[in-house]
Order: C-alpha cells, then structure tokens, then sequence
C-alpha cells in the first residue's frame, strides 16, 4: 500500500486554490497529507488553505521559484510518494487512484497523467485546449509506447521519494523542473511514465492578460530546453548546479 503527499507552492492563489484543494479532498483515495507553502503571499493564500484544513507552510521570505518552495515542504514528507500539483489545477476525482498502480514497480521514478483545459469557452481557452490535444493525444502516447515520455508535467506529477530526496530535490538548477527530473531519470535509469487515464484540469488563458503570461512561460521552456540539454550533457547531476 503506497502513501502520498500533496505539495502545493502558492503565491498569491487566493482564487484558485481553493478548487485545488476541494479536487484533493474529493479524490477516490485519499492522500495522506496536504502541504500548501505560502509563498510571501500578499493576499489571503494562507488564511484560504488553513480553512480548507491543510497543514501550511510559510517561508520566511519569498523563494523565488516553484522548486524551491516545494523543495522547503520536502522535508516535511515523510510518505513513499509526493505529489506536487499547481495552485490553479484542479485534478479528476480519480487521479490519485489511477496513478498509484505504477509505483508497484520499483523501477518507476516518477509519473503524471493527461492535463486538459477547465473550460473552452474563449479564443485563449480552446487555443490552449489545442496545444493540449497535439500534446497529450499525440506526442505523449508515442513517447510512452517508446518508453520515453519527453517530460511528466510538472503541474499534476508523482515522485518517489526516495529517488527525489537522492537527487537533492526538485531541480532548481534550470527553468525547466519537470523536464529536468525526467530526463535525469530516465538517463539514471529509472522510469517516467504517461498515466493516461489521470486527468488534471489547468488553469486557462481566459482572456489576452493571462495569455501573455503563459506565452512568457513557453518562451521560459524554450531558453529552458538548451540550458537543460546542456547542464545534463555535462553529466551534471547535483540539483542547485547552474547551467
């Protein structure tokens, strides 16, 4: 029988957390801990997750990444698995449930499942549904019968972790985390593997505001990707290490 804990990073997430949190108390399999790290939240991202009777946590000053506010909650895992997932994504009912089976092999490292839009109701909303549907109906299934998935998306992923904590945590050393842990497990020899019958529901570009937002994220994967191939073809393996 597996155990989890949920890590949630959160700045400013007072709106959206919330139905995160409300999809974790209503998972089919219930997880063992729920850790929100406030983040040097100006708004009432602490006072909303405390109502929702999760354990919080607050740094003393603002982190400055995802990864590093969730490696602050790491130590307070004391479950074979951890789960890490968005302040703004809300998981199907039974994601836990259908990721879990996995971990019975040892070799598994780390998973996730399918990520679909909330809603398609504007421009934004169906053009980010699209890139969904290229990405995981398309490329992931092809990656997965490879045995390779390209990354398990750092918004809805499950950890062994003992592997994570044997890395040093989750990666800070480039812009890219999810990336970065898979490919340095699967180069370790470990597994990643695409779960998908998981569903997690992101956040959506409602309008042309948080649109740009998500543009400044790809155009952060993209610089991402020649740090990240550099870094690992360095054999660098330390997580903290810049590229």
């Amino acid at each position: 029988m597996h155990t989890i804990t949920v890590i949630v990073p959160a700045h400013n997430e007072e709106e959206g957390l919330p139905a995160t949190l409300e999809s974790l108390a209503s998972q089919t399999v219930r997880p063992d801990q729920i850790l929100v790290v406030d983040d040097a939240s100006t708004d009432r991202t602490g006072e909303v997750a405390a109502a929702h009777g999760v354990t919080v946590l607050r740094p003393p000053h603002n982190l400055g990444s995802k990864a590093k506010a969730q490696n602050y909650a790491l130590p307070q895992c004391t479950t074979d698995l951890v789960l890490a997932v968005d302040a703004d994504t809300v998981l199907a009912p039974d994601y836990i449930e259908n990721v879990l089976p996995v971990f019975d092999d040892p070799g598994v490292s780390v998973a996730a499942g399918t990520v679909r839009t909330r809603h398609t109701r504007t421009l934004w909303e169906r053009g980010r549904s699209t890139e969904y549907l290229f990405g995981f109906h398309w490329h992931r299934p092809i990656q997965a019968r490879a045995n390779s998935p390209m990354v398990c998306s750092g918004c809805c992923s499950v950890f062994r972790r003992d592997d994570l904590m044997a890395f040093g945590g989750f990666p800070e050393r480039t812009i890219v985390e999810d990336m970065d842990y898979t490919w340095s497990q699967q180069i370790a020899g470990r597994r990643a593997v695409y779960v998908s019958d998981a569903v997690a529901l992101a956040a959506d570009p409602e309008d042309l505001t948080y649109l740009r937002i998500l543009w400044n994220q790809f155009c952060q994967a993209c610089l991402g990707l020649p740090c990240l191939t550099s870094t690992i073809g360095r054999g660098v393996a330390v997580a903290g290490t810049s590229c």
